[in-house]
């Protein structure tokens, strides 16, 4: 069924003429006072006595200057706060690399880690983090922790090291 222009045209006209008329009506027949509002009563109780105030239904929550005055700002150091965060037993940071020299990917030598515990070795910089067994005696000019080429390629790109990290074992 197809509707005339004329008339979708006459529905369209009469629906704006209704909505500027009708709107503004109600916002005026409804003007906004509040002479026949409820007044509340909020009861508050001080230490000895109870006292009773009255406010207008128009702010239920009442006066709001008393909070705002009563504020204290509280000014941070100049350093800013400091957090302290507890250092985990059994862990450590330090810098790993890789060498070639160890043969199993899966042994890695880690400064304080005793022989045989499964060490965790998270990166600082990008948190990937991989685990080996620290079972390598460390040669000189060593890092902190040394790994297999392929177990430090699970934590960096190999053109990174030395990396930061954190191992617990």
């Amino acid at each position: 069924m197809a509707v005339d222009p004329d008339t979708q045209r006459r529905r369209v006209a009469v629906a704006i003429a209704v909505t500027v008329v009708g709107v503004p009506a109600v916002w005026l027949i409804g003007d906004g006072t509040t002479e026949n509002a409820a007044t509340t009563s909020v009861a508050t109780v001080a230490a000895a006595a109870v006292t009773t105030s009255v406010h207008d239904a128009d702010d239920p929550l009442g006066d709001p200057t008393s909070a705002l005055v009563d504020r204290e700002i509280d000014v941070s150091p100049a350093g800013g706060r400091f957090i302290a965060i507890p250092r985990i037993e059994d862990s450590a940071t330090g810098r790993a690399s890789f060498s070639y020299d160890i043969a199993e990917p899966d042994l890695c030598h880690a400064a304080g880690a005793e022989a045989g515990r499964f060490v965790t070795i998270t990166n600082l910089d990008n948190s990937r983090s991989t685990t080996c067994i620290a079972a390598v005696t460390p040669e000189p000019g060593w890092p902190a922790v040394m790994m297999h080429p392929s177990t430090f390629a699970v934590i960096s790109d190999p053109t990174e090291a030395p990396i930061p990290v954190e191992y617990r074992w």
